[in-house]
């Protein structure tokens, strides 16, 4: 079996993954870099070794991107730094500096031969990328180690196709790496000349951005173009259709988008019933895979159309959040509950149908962390909300006997998603107290209420109501919370002060939502 992080693993190797940390850690850091020591404690390596590791990064770094982004030694600071001739985005040049660490792997060579090209035996495939046999069957091993939960293999023995077994399942997988590997900086592999029949998302982009009305990213619009080719792929140069139960389908219906006319296309070359269960199957995965492609409008009526309608998946949904707001104590919010609805709805019927488990496809792991609680009370939070998702998926018109552990725990942070999205805002109250004069504090209180909505903060001046104090003197003489200084308000350096420590308390005391368990 394949460990943690499975596609992270056989696509960039143990040191090549520690080199891309450190270069992350210190981008992150880029206010006062990272110390040696820091690297050296973090990652625990020798002092050999991490010197080894940065001279490769700051080699390789100028290799990638041509003398544009450096890595420094500040020798007033004694930190690192990674310095830039051009306002280059954090996020571009991670996914660079990852893909030149993956294109270096004997098992991406492999990989992407495979995927963008059909071979009739594995010497062609050998001989084409210039590796002997036997390693070629040890890369195949692996490879199909992560098609398996898929449902898939590869098969390369025909001429037609380097792969078989579920097509839905295989075109997950498709969908998965393409944008694990490429993402929206890397071009993609089928951005060619040969495949232009594939790429022209324009009618597909305006039915999600309802009709120009709003401007998709460039994340949504190229996901859109990996799900586009690689469906289109499928059915004009394969001739592969769906095969999945009548009950799947009905269960999916009011997610086909009525603005999506990407079938269109093939009337005449397959019958409706075919092309219908296409687009309701694109369109599902579009909403289960893409951000925020429905829209709030968009979402609200494929709820409503779940509610109005006799599926037993939608009584399911509908038992389960009941019981969520019972067990935990809350009320939902109308656009809270629709949320709620419909993203518990994508996962229940992923798993009724799938039950893919696709935590080692994804480049970072899902985490539980809420610092409202105590290491101890976060654990008990966790555990009390697993047990409920098993509970309730258990409930489910749903066979969970092939659920991994991982599936639960995926419901169970959906689920506090769904209580986090109706829990009431924590607003803090502040008390000012400015004694200089009676009318200093009225422009600091002007300023502050400018920056923070009132759902975030709202000043009182009961000193028993205060969650924080502002004043320009001290007013902790029963140290009854919290207080941050201020006597100008035409100093910067001061604003730059209360503005953090205020984004801070909030961050702390607000931002996290508390949980009522029993």
């Amino acid at each position: 079996m394949l460990g943690d992080y499975v596609m992270e693993h056989l696509f960039i190797n143990r040191k090549e993954q520690i080199k891309l940390a450190i270069c992350k850690e210190i981008i992150f850091q880029a206010k006062f870099g990272v110390t040696f020591s820091q690297i050296q404690t973090k990652y625990d390596l020798s002092t050999t070794t991490l010197n080894r590791y940065l001279a490769e990064l700051d080699e390789e770094l100028n290799q990638v991107f041509q003398g544009e982004i450096q890595l420094v030694f500040n020798d007033h600071l004694s930190a690192y730094f990674i310095e830039s001739t051009e306002p280059q985005i954090h996020s571009y040049f991670i996914k660079i500096l990852r893909y030149h660490y993956m294109k270096e792997q004997t098992f991406f060579i492999v990989f992407e031969a495979l995927l963008h090209h059909i071979y009739d035996s594995v010497e062609e495939l050998a001989e084409q990328i210039n590796l002997s046999p036997q390693t070629i069957y040890k890369q195949l091993r692996l490879f199909n180690q992560l098609l398996e939960p898929f449902g898939a293999e590869l098969y390369i023995k025909n001429g037609r196709s380097n792969f078989r077994g579920s097509e839905i399942g295989l075109r997950f997988f498709f969908y998965y790496v393409h944008w694990f590997i490429y993402g929206s900086v890397i071009p993609l592999p089928f951005e060619h000349p040969s495949y232009s029949d594939l790429l022209d998302t324009t009618d597909l982009v305006a039915s999600y951005s309802n009709q120009g009305t709003r401007e998709l990213t460039l994340s949504q619009k190229t996901k859109l173009k990996i799900m586009q080719a690689i469906t289109l792929y499928k059915l004009k140069r394969q001739h592969r259709t769906l095969e999945m139960s009548d009950d799947f389908y009905q269960d999916i219906q009011f997610f086909s988008h009525p603005a999506v006319t990407l079938f269109d296309q093939f009337q005449g070359e397959y019958d409706k019933e075919t092309l219908d269960k296409e687009q309701a199957f694109f369109c599902y995965a579009v909403s289960s895979l893409v951000f925020d492609s429905d829209n709030e409008t968009r979402r609200a009526e494929i709820v409503k159309a779940y509610e109005d309608s006799h599926l037993s998946i939608a009584r399911d949904v509908e038992r389960m959040l009941a019981k969520l707001a019972e067990e935990f104590s809350f009320q939902f919010q109308p656009e809270g509950y629709i949320t709620s609805y419909y993203l518990v709805l994508i996962f229940a019927i992923y798993m009724k149908y799938f039950a893919i488990d696709t935590s080692k496809y994804c480049e970072y792991s899902i985490q539980f962390m809420n610092l409202a609680y105590s290491e101890q009370q976060q654990t008990q939070v966790n555990e009390k909300m697993l047990s409920f998702a098993k509970e309730q998926a258990k409930r489910l018109d749903i066979n969970t006997h092939n659920w991994s552990e991982s599936a639960f725990q995926h419901l169970a942070y959906i689920l506090t998603i769904c209580h986090d999205l109706n829990h009431p805002f924590n607003t803090i109250h502040v008390l000012l107290q400015i004694t200089e004069n009676v009318y200093m504090g009225e422009i600091i209180r002007k300023n502050i209420k400018d920056f923070f909505h009132s759902d975030l903060l709202q000043f009182t001046d009961d000193l028993s109501k205060a969650d924080l104090i502002i004043s320009d003197t001290y007013e902790q003489e029963q140290g009854m919370c919290p207080q941050v200084y201020l006597d100008n308000p035409y100093d910067a350096s001061q604003w730059e002060r209360v503005f953090a420590f205020l984004s801070d308390f909030l961050y702390k005391h607000s931002f996290y939502k508390r949980m009522n368990i029993h």
